[in-house]
């Protein structure tokens, strides 16, 4: 069923409501005891819909970290996930197997009734949803399917033929690519210790959170010391009283933040503007959204934490930069040039000319993490803060191209004794083309750097020709690229290709993307920078990047389809911030030659 993409779009929070409705919906479907309603959705879900090049479409649910936990066609009924399974057992009848079919099953094949293993679960009859497990590990679910046949009927399956299970997914399928995490199977005795903690669930509700959430599914990923989530994050709501008694919580925030006016913020804004001057680290011309950014909210006086959501421009007076400025030079603090929100500072006062700025008193500002960089804007909730220029470079992606061959030149690694089903990149391909000439004798003895194509060679590259046989050795390996399919991987700087098993993490089929940057007007004369393509080099989530946008530049942020993509999200933002973007993702260890960036706004620029 997910055999190829299914073409999934952008993944959109849904509402607590329908969150609840989905649990009660898995419930009433596979009959999953009441005090186990809650784990079935966990606090965050997402969905999106699909339309598979396969021929169907439908609704795929996702957690918080866009691994997919439920999914249905518009003729199905909700189906969980394998990662579904591991972090609730039990939810589905297991149909066992061995390790040998599970392996068929996960190249594509269908469960055959010779390859099970009695006895059944009386609830494996036709037409209802079933887990497939090796009987070594029969908690760990390997793919989920429907029956086709009434298989309580068989207590025997010697002699007998017929599809027992017709396979819907199956870890490692292209549903299980919508999740930027390498998530790898728990073991049985880990999903024993899972079903423990449920089984006291049952008895004792209050230990819902307790023996739920921690489940191996989270100890599995491979990154888990570097990203792990605090545990007020991983959390499930245990029931609707316990959503009811949180969104009371949420709504005592507001009371909490209410002591900050908007003269009190106003009063931030401003303060942060005489410590930029006192400084007198900014050279002009300098344009305002680059002052806002780099100098001005790094100056914030330091609020608790619980503030800081407040404390943006949006909550002043002014409520946009380009007022804030226009207000200080009338005060004649700085001189401005530009119109509209395309202002460039050109002028600012110095420390020596103004009373007010040389008496200033430098305040308190919060530190980031870094201590070799005091610019930095902490990022928002979800997002890694932007690196410092003396650790730029440090966590650069590692990119790697790499080409699977086909069929044609099987021969080439035949005569070279090399592994057919290998993944080469282009430097080693080169180096067995040069020992594929130097074994086949090819060299031209008049002139070493041209190669006489043998027969093979011959009709790959020139198609038989006879009367061109000559090349440069140069040009071989480029034509004889034309025979594989390029992929490519994308690695942390500190992950070696040595260190990764590419049967069970195969690359990405394709050419490397490119980030798309676009600032454009929209309704007029209003500016918004669009961002797209970025998802596949997992250094950010959209609501990440939306989140640090929105802190960063501070202007509202939206997340959506991509225009020239549907099947990509896209982050906009307020405001032209090309270079703001671009920054962030290079200091995320993307190359800019990854990067590509379009103003709009200028006519014919293009970056």
């Amino acid at each position: 069923m997910f055999a190829k993409d299914p073409g999934l779009k952008a993944l959109a929070n849904i509402k607590s409501s329908q969150r609840r409705k989905l649990g009660n919906d898995v419930a009433e479907t596979y009959r999953v005891a009441e005090p186990l309603k809650p784990v079935l959705a966990p606090s965050s879900v997402k969905s999106a819909t699909y339309k598979s090049p396969l021929g169907h479409s439908g609704t795929i649910f996702t957690d918080e970290e866009s691994i997919p936990i439920y999914f249905k066609t518009k003729d199905s009924v909700l189906m969980p996930t394998v990662y579904t399974l591991w972090r609730v057992p039990g939810v589905l009848p297991v149909v066992l197997t061995n390790s040998y079919v599970i392996k068929k099953i996960e190249g594509g094949a269908n469960l055959m009734l010779p390859g099970t293993i009695p006895p059944f679960d009386p609830r494996c009859v036709a037409g209802s949803v079933v887990g497939i497990a090796s009987y070594e590990e029969p908690l760990v679910i390997m793919a989920v399917g429907t029956c086709q046949l009434n298989l309580t009927e068989h207590t025997s399956v010697q002699g007998k033929s017929g599809i027992a299970v017709n396979v819907l997914h199956y870890y490692g399928d292209h549903l299980s690519h919508v999740s930027k995490k390498n998530i790898r199977p728990p073991t049985n005795e880990d999903l024993e210790q899972v079903v423990e903690s449920l089984n006291s669930v049952e008895s004792d509700e209050s230990q819902l959170v307790e023996g739920t959430e921690s489940l191996a599914l989270d100890a599995q990923v491979d990154n888990e010391t570097s990203e792990e989530v605090p545990e007020s994050d991983a959390t499930v709501d245990d029931n609707s009283k316990k959503v009811e008694e949180d969104n009371e919580l949420s709504n005592n925030k507001p009371e909490e933040v209410g002591t900050l006016s908007t003269t009190d913020i106003d009063y931030l804004f401003k303060r942060a503007f005489l410590m930029t001057l006192y400084q007198e680290e900014v050279k002009p011309p300098v344009s305002a959204t680059t002052f806002v950014s780099n100098f001005l909210l790094k100056n914030l006086p330091y609020v608790p934490s619980s503030l800081e959501h407040v404390v943006v421009m949006k909550k002043t007076s002014w409520k946009k930069s380009a007022k804030f400025f226009k207000e200080m030079e009338k005060a004649k603090y700085l001189k401005l040039k530009g119109k509209d929100d395309n202002l460039t500072i050109i002028e600012v006062v110095k420390r020596s000319t103004n009373e007010e700025v040389r008496n200033f008193v430098p305040h308190k500002i919060k530190k980031p993490g870094n201590k070799t960089q005091n610019t930095s804007t902490p990022a928002a909730s979800g997002s890694a803060p932007v690196q410092s220029k003396s650790t730029k470079g440090n966590s650069k992606l590692n990119i790697i191209i790499l080409h699977k061959p086909n069929s044609k030149s099987r021969p080439f690694f035949d005569n070279l004794q090399e592994d057919f089903n290998h993944y080469y990149s282009p430097k080693d391909l080169t180096t067995l083309m040069n020992a594929y000439i130097a074994k086949n004798k090819l060299v031209n003895p008049k002139n070493k750097k041209m190669i006489i194509l043998n027969d093979f060679l011959n009709d790959l590259i020139n198609g038989g020709n006879p009367n061109s046989r000559a090349l440069s050795r140069d040009k071989i390996v480029p034509a004889f690229l034309k025979y594989f399919t390029q992929c490519y991987k994308i690695l942390p700087g500190n992950v070696s290709l040595d260190t990764i098993n590419l049967a069970d993490e195969p690359p990405i089929k394709g050419t490397v993307p490119k980030i798309q940057i676009v600032s454009e007007y929209k309704l007029g004369r209003k500016i918004i920078t669009r961002t797209s393509n970025f998802e596949k080099f997992g250094v950010v989530t959209p609501d990440a990047l939306a989140q640090y946008l929105r802190v960063k530049c501070s202007g509202s942020t939206t997340i959506g389809t991509c225009k020239e993509n549907p099947k990509l999200a896209e982050v906009t933002v307020q405001g032209p911030h090309i270079k703001i973007v671009t920054e962030f993702f290079m200091d995320k260890g993307i190359s800019a030659s990854y990067i590509e960036s379009t103003d709009k706004t200028k006519s014919n620029k293009k970056r």
